[in-house]
């Protein structure tokens, strides 16, 4: 009995292991869980990647913030030797009971951790697979087979369990944690006009707003094939993209040739982002893939209206017709119908985003996450004795 009580109150290291710079959705995550898990029970630790000539990025000045005790790694191409002895002298040093990984270089490092010194606890987090190329694809699937590997597996919706080997699926340590926020970190600043004033946006226009990555699978050609759409029965309809990324020059340009450089705007990276919220009047999310999106969550906490393609995780937060309305992807004409839906029918548009905002206080807070995630460290700890 004696043990058993004194096994209680260790407090377990968790070391998360990201390889972002910018504070994506992975990196708030680890930020909000050093915020909301058991402080009695568990500490945060994290590793990043500092590329080369680099002393900081958006992601360790948060770390530095919020005093997250870190170990900043050589980002080099390739597997890296130095990288890997720091990262062992880190664990050994801070006396790391687990290993949490979130991305590709990370889930590597921690296989070669457990395959030549056989600690230390490993686990993964799959927050979604991007498959534009078959150089993806074939990451993607080294990354599905590695999961027999660690010790426990979370994926982010159960969307993305149906890709994992069998043997994995069926394990105790693998389960289905959605995403979630901090309703209260998404209260208005009251700074609309002055938001909208910046980027050439009046008071009075219907602003469209596609948040994130400027990738292929972010759908934002469908984004601008809707406007062109929209522009015939809503004129004063622009569309604004906040954030960067290598399809930004592409998007321009074909914004240029299809006369809409009038109706459209880009911010370019923005951190933090909530503000942007205040300016748009509807969230256009038309991915063609997607984990579970933190847009579509900040989207709900600021009760904005979201329209998003059925892709992923997003039906496993919003229900067509009743919290959101969701369209197939690739398709510009059905995208540019539910916004057209979401502009003309007020009322039906005012209703679901107050069930949407109950949705989120209910199913996804990020306290209510964090209590699941000590659920899954537990069994992993037991499991792994």
């Amino acid at each position: 009995g004696h043990t058993e009580g004194r096994r209680r109150i260790v407090t377990r290291q968790i070391l998360h292991i990201i390889d972002q710079y910018k504070i994506g959705g992975p990196g708030k995550t680890i930020l909000n869980s050093a915020r909301f898990i058991d402080r009695r029970r568990y500490r945060i630790h994290v590793a990043t990647f500092l590329p080369p000539h680099t002393l900081e990025t958006e992601l360790t000045r948060r770390l530095r913030e919020q005093d997250i005790p870190a170990v900043y790694l050589p980002d080099r191409r390739g597997p890296s030797i130095k990288t890997l002895s720091a990262l062992r002298r880190y664990i050994r040093q801070a006396g790391i009971h687990i290993l949490h990984c979130h991305g590709y270089k990370s889930e590597f490092y921690a296989y070669l951790l457990k395959l030549f010194y056989r600690q230390p606890v490993i686990v993964t987090t799959h927050h979604g697979w991007i498959a534009n190329s078959r150089r993806q694809n074939n990451v993607n699937r080294v990354a599905q087979l590695l999961s027999i590997c660690f010790d426990g597996v979370v994926v982010v919706a159960a969307d993305l369990l149906a890709k994992l080997p069998s043997i994995v699926r069926r394990r105790p340590t693998t389960r289905v944690i959605h995403n979630a926020i901090v309703s209260t970190d998404y209260s208005p600043p009251g700074r609309r006009d002055e938001i909208r004033q910046q980027y050439g946006l009046a008071p009075d226009d219907v602003v469209l707003g596609v948040i994130g990555r400027l990738n292929p699978e972010k759908g934002g050609f469908e984004s601008i094939a809707a406007l062109d759409l929209l522009r015939r029965r809503h004129p004063g309809v622009k569309l604004v993209f906040v954030g960067d990324g290598p399809l930004q020059n592409a998007l321009i340009d074909h914004v240029r040739q299809t006369g809409l450089t009038g109706h459209v705007r880009f911010t370019g990276h923005i951190h933090p982002v909530q503000p942007l919220y205040e300016a748009i009047d509807i969230l256009v999310s038309p991915s063609y893939t997607e984990g579970i999106s933190n847009v579509i969550l900040e989207a709900m906490a600021l009760c904005k209206p979201v329209v998003a393609t059925a892709v992923g995780g997003t039906p496993e937060i919003l229900s067509n017709g009743r919290t959101g309305r969701l369209v197939p992807p690739r398709n510009a004409q059905a995208l540019a119908q539910a916004i057209a839906q979401a502009i003309e029918q007020p009322d039906t548009t005012r209703r679901m985003v107050g069930e949407a905002y109950e949705i989120l206080l209910q199913k996804f807070e990020f306290n209510q996450r964090m209590r699941r995630v000590e659920a899954f460290y537990e069994a992993v700890l037991n499991t792994a004795r």
